[in-house]
């Protein structure tokens, strides 16, 4: 069992008993706009920010969550020798416990001492860039109680830049003010040596009590607090019980601040209960800041707030919903699929181990983000997914950090193309269509992104436009087609090859850590996933020819040759030339001109391409004798994954995505998953190393291999890889070997000794302790193969595909529902299975629609758009009977 117990199904609220015995686990806490980022721990600690240049208190990596400075402080002082902290950051044998829901956090303590329990609660309001922090004290004794209670949150109110760079310079920027509910801090400016700026950003911490309670005084700063031992467990303001300011002083400005405030005197009588808020943040001015308070300024309006925050939540987690597994198992695939909208929210940053983060999410992540989106809200999708096509360049690579609304090369300004990215944007779309059946959308219009960087970042050049847009020759944005923009991906993947014929892999591809073969690395792995995307791109053009809709494409002029050229595929030269003499035609701008082409050209081309890379990773790429294939290329040119000296060298993600291209051949899927189950399978799980340990430092092919083998991408359990090679073995067949992966990946989830709240971590450690919580990618494919792999609910150009194959080891139950939007409609189905088959061996009976047969007896269904959208009701029902 997990370390959580489930509190309430419905409403997602789960428990954790003993929650001191877990300092670095942190819960996210956000609403859903996104209005400012926090996360809190057992200990009561995190951080909280705007962005990576507005933080308020300390920004903490997981090292620094059980560190006093970074925690909410909740002082009590009863008297000289009776004064405790609410954190159990000092040791304690007071029974506490937390309670969380979707999303805020309750903290729940009863201290024997004196016989009080402190109960608080976190979350964040919608619209408002605050978190407020509720504290109810309730007297459980016989006898009256009196005391003081002082609260302390470090105030750093600047960049995270700033905690190593000048720090205590951007203290003196500091301007601190006092009045009667709390403490405000405004630097005067931004510190930047590139550009300094005038700051209008206000931070704050405000607080009140319930029963016309009011702060008696506050410790604005660090030195106030502590004292000049800076002795974070024993604070001179609350063991010293010094009497707190009312009064802005010349000596708090230029100074570190303190969110500390006192109130004196509390008298609680027996079973008396009395509550006191916090509400901190950051404001864009100081007038919007007096206005967010008045909002929550009093107990009923928190009570309002919180039932707000909590019903937008519900709203958003109500669009997908799946029961039928277990218990469990079904409360942890609803926090599962709430992870992708929290990864949207937070990008890969401002939770405790994405310290690598600066804000916004990287291009693979913009595009697996979509995937559930469009299982949830396929309709409000099209405008997201033709912005996103706004960030590839005409050299077929792309912005690599995507923010609202704008297009950054990379976080760090390192000129860096990944060798995969143009893969992701055609599989999204591809879902899109089929779940909409627009494929109109092939033919929006949309600019290229362009900057400095040129031919897939091997020269810069100045540019001078006001925006980040190819132009043509005449100085007009140029705009293309998404199909023009998916076709220049995909073919600039196949032509783009080192001296094997496979694609190179420049600056990484998935695995991210395979970063130092940019010269002459190759990965077979997505030479073979451009292929199929080739392929699949062709399938999609017969379908426009066969419906008359469109023979004839224009496409770019400087593209035609990419397409129509003659060339020996087995000839580097000639390959390198094509694409060297499109990336200098293109890398400055575009004559604008278009030619038309006839659409079986296009789709010949685009087969002929496919086909032979395929065949040609079938023939030079398999291990006869491991039965494997060999997935990269080192700087040296040498192979990667083979034997050597007896021991075999093996990864996961380039036999997962060979198998997911439909690549490599029925027999070979058979034979390289038994290969697989030999060399990287867990004892326990069916779940999958990323790789054997090669036991080398591999300057040739990246950094994971100087991490301790079983962590990160060297090694470890990695979600993402695990249920991509289940997606890749149910599209070969193996039905119920990639279930049983999905099924161990659950039950490792819900093992006490995976140590984590509910949701699918990045990876499991050596030991099996989960790490990177919320933010990880793997979260929409396991609901996309869980619900259109497994259980069948599926789309085929706009129309609703059935086609059950779970079995009952995963989904037990002889009543499996499911509820999400299909066709702008709610759909509610449920899958009847009273005799408990597992596939093979039912059959689809029946189907009911609002309670009308509309078909009988067969193994998969085809249930046409039109009868969602000629629905009168906003709900449809849909009821499969097997037998």
């Amino acid at each position: 069992m997990p370390i959580w117990k489930i509190v309430n199904r419905e409403e997602l609220i789960f428990k954790v008993e003993n929650n001191n015995l877990y300092p670095y686990l942190y819960f996210p806490l956000t609403n859903t706009k996104g209005d400012i980022f926090s996360c809190i721990t057992p200990y009561l600690s995190g951080d909280i920010k705007k962005n990576r240049h507005q933080f308020l208190n300390y920004p903490a990596t997981i090292y620094d969550l059980a560190n006093p400075s970074h925690i909410r402080h909740i002082w009590f002082y009863f008297s000289k020798n009776n004064v405790f902290n609410l954190s159990p950051f000092i040791a304690t044998r007071d029974k506490m416990s937390v309670e969380a829901g979707p999303l805020w956090y309750k903290f729940i303590r009863i201290n024997k001492r004196n016989q009080i329990k402190v109960e608080t609660l976190n979350f964040i309001p919608e619209n408002m860039p605050l978190e407020v922090m509720k504290i109810e004290i309730e007297n459980l004794s016989t006898q009256t109680k009196k005391f003081s209670l002082t609260t302390a949150l470090t105030l750093f109110c600047r960049s995270e830049d700033n905690l190593r760079d000048h720090r205590h310079v951007t203290s003196l920027l500091n301007r601190i003010k006092i009045n009667k509910y709390g403490i405000i801090v405004k630097p005067t400016m931004h510190f930047d040596e590139r550009g300094h700026k005038e700051n209008k950003t206000c931070y704050f911490l405000f607080a009140y009590a319930d029963r016309d309670i009011k702060p008696t005084g506050f410790f604005p700063t660090l030195e106030e607090f502590l004292g000049p031992s800076f002795n974070w467990a024993r604070p001179e303001a609350v063991f010293l019980n010094k009497s707190a300011s009312i009064h802005n002083l010349p000596r708090f400005q230029g100074k570190e601040a303190c969110g500390s405030v006192k109130f004196s005197h509390i008298v609680l009588k027996s079973k008396q209960k009395i509550s006191l808020f916090l509400v901190y943040g950051i404001s864009s001015n100081h007038k919007n800041l007096f206005n967010y308070f008045s909002q929550v300024n009093n107990k009923s309006k928190v009570e309002a707030k919180f039932m707000a925050s909590r019903l937008a939540w519900k709203k958003i987690i109500s669009r997908l919903h799946i029961e039928g597994v277990s218990l469990y198992k079904d409360f942890l695939l609803s926090w599962i699929s709430l992870q992708p909208h929290l990864r949207k929210l937070f990008g890969c940053s401002f939770l405790p181990h994405f310290d690598y983060g600066k804000g916004g999410r990287g291009w693979r992540d913009l595009w697996q983000d979509l995937l559930l989106l469009l299982i949830s809200e396929p309709e409000k999708s099209k405008d997201i997914i033709v912005n996103n096509f706004r960030g590839i360049r005409i050299d077929g690579s792309n912005a690599t950090i995507i923010g609202k609304g704008s297009f950054i090369a990379d976080r760090n300004n390192i000129p860096r193309v990944w060798s995969d990215h143009g893969v992701w944007p055609y599989l999204t779309l591809k879902l899109y269509i089929n779940q909409t059946g627009d494929y109109d959308i092939l033919f929006h219009p949309a600019p290229y992104f362009q900057d400095h960087w040129r031919k897939r970042a091997k020269e810069i050049t100045p540019y001078l436009s006001n925006s980040n847009y190819l132009r043509t020759s005449k100085g007009q944005i140029y705009y293309g087609s998404i199909l023009e923009h998916l076709l220049i991906e995909n073919l600039v993947g196949f032509f783009n090859v080192g001296k094997h014929m496979h694609t190179l892999i420049e600056g990484a591809d998935w695995n991210d850590a395979l970063d130092m073969a940019k010269d002459r690395g190759e990965t077979v792995t997505f030479s073979s996933m451009y292929a199929d995307n080739l392929e699949q791109i062709a399938c999609d053009l017969e379908f426009l020819d066969r419906s008359k809709k469109h023979r004839q494409i224009k496409l770019l002029a400087e593209i035609i040759p990419l397409l129509k050229g003659r060339i020996n595929y087995s000839s580097f030269s000639q390959r390198r030339k094509i694409l060297e003499d499109y990336l200098e035609k293109t890398k400055n701008g575009v004559e604008g001109k278009k030619i038309t082409l006839e659409i079986k050209e296009i789709i010949a081309s685009l087969k002929e391409k496919a086909q032979w890379v395929k065949n040609h990773i079938r023939k030079n790429e398999w291990n006869k004798e491991i039965k494997m294939f060999n997935g990269y290329y080192d700087n040296y040119g040498r192979e990667v994954e083979k034997k050597e000296k007896a021991r075999v060298r093996i990864m996961l993600p380039s036999q997962t995505f060979i198998m997911l291209s439909n690549t490599s051949t029925p027999l070979q899927a058979t034979s390289l998953y038994k290969t697989l189950q030999k060399f990287l399978k867990d004892k326990e799980y069916t779940i999958f190393r990323l790789n054997t340990d090669f036991k080398q430092l591999r300057l040739d092919l990246g950094r994971g291999f100087g991490f301790n083998y079983g962590e990160k991408e060297n090694g470890s359990y990695f979600s993402h890889m695990n249920v991509m090679l289940a997606a890749a073995l149910i599209r070969q067949g193996l039905i119920k070997e990639g279930e049983e992966i999905i099924n161990s990946l659950l039950n490792l989830c819900l093992a006490e000794t995976s140590k984590f709240y509910p949701n699918l971590p990045e990876y499991f450690s050596l030991n099996k302790e989960g790490r990177y919580f919320y933010l990880t990618g793997s979260a929409s494919w396991l609901m996309l193969v869980v619900l259109r792999q497994i259980l069948g609910v599926s789309s085929k150009k706009g129309n609703l595909l059935i086609k059950p194959q779970f079995t009952t080891k995963l989904f037990p139950s002889p009543l499996i529902k499911i509820r999400l939007n299909f066709a702008g409609k709610n759909l509610e189905l449920t899958y009847h299975n009273p005799h408990k088959k597992s596939w093979p061996q039912y059959l689809i009976s029946e189907i009911r629609l609002n309670r009308r047969i509309i078909t009988i007896g067969t193994s998969e269904t085809i249930i046409e758009r039109k009868y969602f959208l000629n629905s009168p009701t906003s709900t449809v029902k849909l009821e499969i009977y097997l037998k």
